[in-house]
């Protein structure tokens, strides 16, 4: 997958970090270098929606986003518990 050039950020993502304690940084570090990552469904907007994983600081953080091309919808995430 071609490294993210534009990152488009929803209001659902904006509440769900808010709620999460997480940050958009965060969310950008996960879906660019994934550890772990699943096809979930076709998207919105023409492309696909992953569930990335990646451990950053001893702590898995999930991301759920939908990329076409070099584009990224950021849509939620979250820290498994």
């Amino acid at each position: 997958m071609p490294p993210i050039k534009k990152f488009f950020v929803t209001a659902h993502v904006l509440q769900r970090i808010a709620e999460r304690g997480l940050s958009l940084d965060e969310l950008k570090i996960v879906v660019n270098g994934p550890d772990r990552k699943r096809q979930q469904y076709k998207g919105d907007n023409g492309g696909f929606v992953y569930k990335f994983e990646k451990e950053i600081d001893g702590e898995t953080i999930v991301a759920i986003a939908e990329i076409k091309a070099s584009d990224c919808w950021l849509i939620s995430g979250w820290r498994p518990e």
